[in-house]
């Protein structure tokens, strides 16, 4: 229930074909994918929350059995519903249903069997069984197994259907009290029928009605479920004995592994990918991915003395096993022996790194070295303290990393230290005090230390702290190996792996860029490939290629079949990769550890216009500036949630954009039709066959309608005249401007303003003109004239139309009054004088008092600012423009707006923050660019010039301007002005 289940009670399980799985328990249905769990009860259109059945029929339909009427899955709305033809039935009670290729069959009241058609609404009796006195008399009873396959027993006969054909089987092995089984199931690929009598189990060859008795290692009882897997793994969900899991051999099934003993189990079903799921009364869901099968754990239950396994050693055909209770385990082949290393101590001692040379094993404990004898007794160094690792840098030198320090020491010399008198013996070749983790010597003597605060070298008596210059270098190290390459791989304990090439140039592979997790404990290099023991599963780093930085990172964990996700050593033996773990070990082939992945299935789940939910659907019709979130899953479920999406709108996107995220946002999206298109990829590689897709159309707005462009066409007419007369003004200004270039030198500076307003006025020149405006004023009064004079012949529609094109021509009005004075700014700045900003700032503050009251908003002016020399019209518009547009985008209960001023070398730096409603950073280039406009005009008045005429009127005082902002908590706008 802690992962999303609504109880812990579950009764049947199901996967439907398009991936999801269902489960049916005491609280209503749930279904999984892969990601979240989406429970449906009463208020979901179930008839009752106790779910006993759950069946998909052809059309893809998911059936539901419940102590009262049945009812289906509608996906369209996402409830669930009852046919009418169920509803005006007269009985509420079902005992059991199933789906034949041609019907819904269903009883009714445990008396009557009928039958509906595969359009819902047609219900035709078969047989009522309370009055039959035909030979037929008793009910009939249906089987469906873990692969929705339907059987029907009554009395002496079995009914399997399979498409177009019924196949019969006489069942006269069994006493008529055995008549009524609660499994059937289909095996060795559909030819064979398995099920239960009384004291074995029956096999029937479909094609020649051969029946084989199949002798069971255990008293079976009718509430057994089985499964045959892909395979071929006979599966066994017993109420008593566990679930068993065996194959099929000579006539009887032999079980291998037993799982789950002591819980109830209801339903057993193989999805697509191979992973088996187990339903149990009162434990929830159990699930046993298709890996798992060749990982074999070995705990307490198979002879382990501790499931704490700290260390391993590969040593020919024994593997030694380092726990937390002073004992060395060995293995071979399958018999373990428990050596107690401290003969005197019966406290905690760990046994935390086991290594050989000459013959000669050594471990690394708590309470100093121990060398294992041949009659398997042990001697105690413990000189050498709290021995944390070991390492043979040749094979008559060890050194030892303990809890003080790193030594080295000759083996001839180690009998010497053996016992407690030697304590007071100084510590031979002294390398490094401290506590010491992690040892590594190279050929030239350079030794690589791990230590509790990072990483340090050691050469000719000098050691370099790499943590000096680099924080990367900081973390805890547990250990150091050197692969093929000559490159040094270095597991920290919380910034991951580390690989290292030359003193300064190294990798950081960590969770963020795909590691299981950044606590790393061990690793082992096998045949290119690097196992990384971590705290949270398993890493396998593949394609390492250290000139492109490139690595590939598969991931396995307790989902996958290991006995625990906090993995403390690993080691190869006799080509299987060994696991320990805090729940024992885990073995298994490497070349066998994937043996199947199916590529998953991706689906649309959920779709917002405007925040809003809607239906799901092919495709969505928006209005133009509507947003749309789209929400899609990849199924996979061996994966678990390690998949990765790539998605595109087309007509948007020329690039797919891959993600971890499991939805994308479009906004503002120009008119036009489009298909959305998204894959998954899982952890494996394998990608969906098939792009899950939704269509979206988008409308054109209203001016780019028919009846808009007609009445638009008098206005475009006039205006091309008018731009014709701006161009020819503009090219006499440019003749005007070389003559007086070649006459003066003086004026230079003037001409260089007024050759960028010029070029300016050459791109908005259809706009800036005062000529634009007398037009415009016709057209609107005659508009409304026309408006008066034939109000009673418009309809509502029509008034609305001309009501948009008078307040159209007042809009272009404006535009026009703001063009004219963007377009006025350099010349009017040629008209300097002394201006007091302070002054400034007071009118400014007169102007907005009614938008200050109304918003109960803090204008904080606490300096006094400079004379600077400029125009006072200008300066007011400036500060006024930022100062207004803090209080209008800002959503505050008490907006407040910060005005200061510093001086910088030859400028005056000004800045006014805000606590507004801040700017997304992808619109953070458009702001300064004249019409541009970031809302609606339902949301926020304005023509869209009020930043670009800010940004003219600083440039053209030698300064710059720009912002800094955060989405939801404000922005603050700079500028500077020269001193003059």
């Amino acid at each position: 229930m802690e992962d999303g289940l609504p109880s812990s009670k579950v009764y049947c399980v199901l996967q439907d074909h398009l991936g999801y799985i269902w489960f049916g328990t005491e609280a209503g249905i749930s279904r999984f994918d892969g990601y979240e769990f989406k429970n449906y009860t009463l208020k979901d259109g179930l008839t009752d929350n106790d779910i006993l059945h759950l069946l998909e029929d052809k059309k893809g339909n998911v059936w539901v059995n419940s102590m009262k009427r049945m009812c289906y899955y509608d996906r369209k709305n996402d409830r669930f519903v009852i046919p009418e033809v169920i509803k005006n039935r007269e009985s509420e009670t079902y005992t059991t249903f199933a789906i034949t290729p041609d019907s819904l069959y269903r009883f009714i009241d445990k008396q009557e069997i009928f039958k509906i058609d595969s359009t819902l609404r047609f219900v035709e009796k078969i047989a009522d069984y309370q009055n039959d006195t035909s030979e037929l008399k008793g009910t009939p009873h249906f089987v469906t197994d873990s692969r929705q396959n339907t059987f029907m027993i009554h009395k002496d006969s079995l009914f399997y259907y399979q498409k177009d054909s019924i196949y019969y089987f006489n069942l006269l092995d069994h006493p008529k009290k055995d008549y009524r089984f609660n499994d059937v199931s289909l095996i060795e690929n559909g030819r064979s029928i398995l099920y239960p009598g009384k004291n074995h189990l029956i096999k029937i060859n479909i094609t020649t009605g051969k029946k084989t008795p199949i002798a069971l290692s255990y008293i079976h009882n009718n509430y057994d479920k089985y499964h045959q897997d892909r395979e071929g793994r006979i599966w066994v969900a017993t109420p008593q004995n566990g679930l068993l899991k065996g194959r099929l051999e000579d006539n009887k099934i032999i079980i291998e592994n037993t799982y789950l003993r002591g819980r109830l189990h209801n339903d057993l079903i193989e999805d697509d990918e191979g992973n088996i799921w187990i339903a149990t009364l009162g434990n929830g869901v159990y699930f046993f991915s298709s890996d798992a099968y060749n990982i074999k754990n070995y705990g307490l239950e198979e002879g382990l003395e501790s499931n704490n396994v700290l260390s391993l050693h590969s040593s020919g055909d024994k593997l030694y096993i380092g726990t937390n209770v002073n004992k060395i385990i060995i293995k071979e082949d399958e018999q373990f022996k428990n050596l107690k290393v401290h003969q005197y101590s019966n406290s905690i001692n760990r046994i935390l790194s086991i290594d050989e040379s000459k013959g000669r094993l050594f471990i690394a404990t708590d309470k100093g070295v121990f060398e294992l004898n041949n009659d398997q007794s042990f001697r105690h160094y413990e000189v050498f303290g709290a021995t944390k690792t070991m390492f043979f840098p040749d094979e008559d030198t060890l050194l030892i990393a303990n809890s003080s320090y790193a030594i080295r020491v000759g083996l001839a010399d180690i009998p010497k230290y053996l016992g407690t008198k030697q304590k007071r013996l100084a510590p031979p070749q002294l390398i490094q005090k401290g506590r010491q983790y992690a040892l590594y010597e190279e050929e030239d003597g350079t030794i690589w230390l791990g230590t509790t605060d990072g990483l340090r070298t050691h050469k000719n008596g000098i050691t370099r702290y790499w943590g000096t210059k680099d924080p990367t270098f900081r973390f805890s190290i547990k250990k150091i190996i050197r692969d093929k390459q000559g490159l040094f791989w270095i597991a920290t304990h919380g910034n991951g792996l580390i690989v290292v090439k030359d003193s300064t140039h190294y990798i950081t592979i960590n969770k963020s860029n795909g590691l299981a997790s950044d606590i790393c404990n061990d690793i082992l290099e096998d045949n290119g490939f690097f196992w990384i023991a971590t705290n949270n599963g398993l890493s396998k780093i593949n394609q390492f290629d250290w000139n492109k930085k490139a690595f590939d990172i598969l991931n396995f964990d307790y989902f996958d079949g290991l006995a625990s996700n906090e993995i403390n050593a690993i080691v190869k033996h006799k080509n299987n990769i060994v696991l320990g773990t805090n729940k024992g070990l885990s073995i298994y082939d490497p070349q066998k550890m994937v043996k199947y992945s199916s590529k998953p299935l991706t689906h649309i789940t959920g779709i917002k216009i405007n925040e809003q939910d809607s239906a799901l659907m092919h495709t969505y019709y928006l209005n133009y500036m509507d947003d749309i979130e789209i929400s899609f899953v990849g199924i996979s479920y061996e994966s678990h949630k390690n998949i990765r999406y790539k998605y595109r709108l087309k007509g948007i996107d020329k690039q797919w954009v891959i993600t971890n995220s499991r939805s994308a946002r479009y906004i503002n999206l120009p008119a036009g039709d489009y298909e959305f298109q998204v894959l998954a990829k899982d952890k494996f590689g394998n990608e969906s066959t098939t792009a899950a897709a939704i269509k979206i159309c988008v409308k054109k707005p209203f001016w780019q309608t028919y009846w808009f462009i007609l009445l638009a066409t008098l206005a475009t007419l006039l205006t091309l005249f008018f731009i014709f007369s701006i161009y020819k003004t503009y090219t006499d200004k440019v003749v005007l401007e070389s003559l007086v270039k070649q006459r003066t030198q003086e004026l230079n500076q003037n001409i260089v303003a007024l050759e960028r307003s010029n070029k300016e006025l050459a791109q908005f020149a259809y706009v800036a003109s005062h000529d634009l405006k007398e037009p415009l004023r016709s057209m609107s009064g005659f508009l409304q004239l026309l408006e008066r004079a034939a109000e009673e012949k418009l309809n509502e529609e029509e008034r609305e139309y001309m009501d948009f094109v008078i307040k159209a021509s007042h809009r272009m009005d404006s535009i026009i009054d703001d063009l004219l004075t963007y377009s006025k700014i350099d010349n009017v700045l040629q008209e300097k004088q002394t201006v007091d900003l302070s002054t400034i700032l007071e009118i400014i503050l007169l102007n907005l008092n009614h938008s200050i009251k109304e918003k109960n908003a803090i204008i904080d002016i606490n300096q006094t600012f400079p004379t600077i020399q400029s125009n006072k019209f200008q300066m007011i518009q400036l500060f006024q423009n930022l100062i207004s547009n803090g209080l209008k985008y800002n959503n505050s209960e008490q907006p407040r707006i910060d005005v200061r001023f510093k001086e910088v070398s030859n400028y005056y730096h000004f800045s006014i923050k805000d606590n507004g409603i801040g700017i997304k950073p992808e619109y953070q280039e458009k702001v300064f660019k004249i019409f541009q406009r970031l809302h609606r005009r339902t949301e926020y008045s304005g023509t869209g010039i009020g930043l670009s005429i800010c940004k003219k009127i600083v440039e053209s005082h030698n300064g710059k301007i720009w912002f800094e902002s955060e989405l939801g908590k404000g922005s603050t706008f700079f500028f500077t002005i020269e001193k003059f």
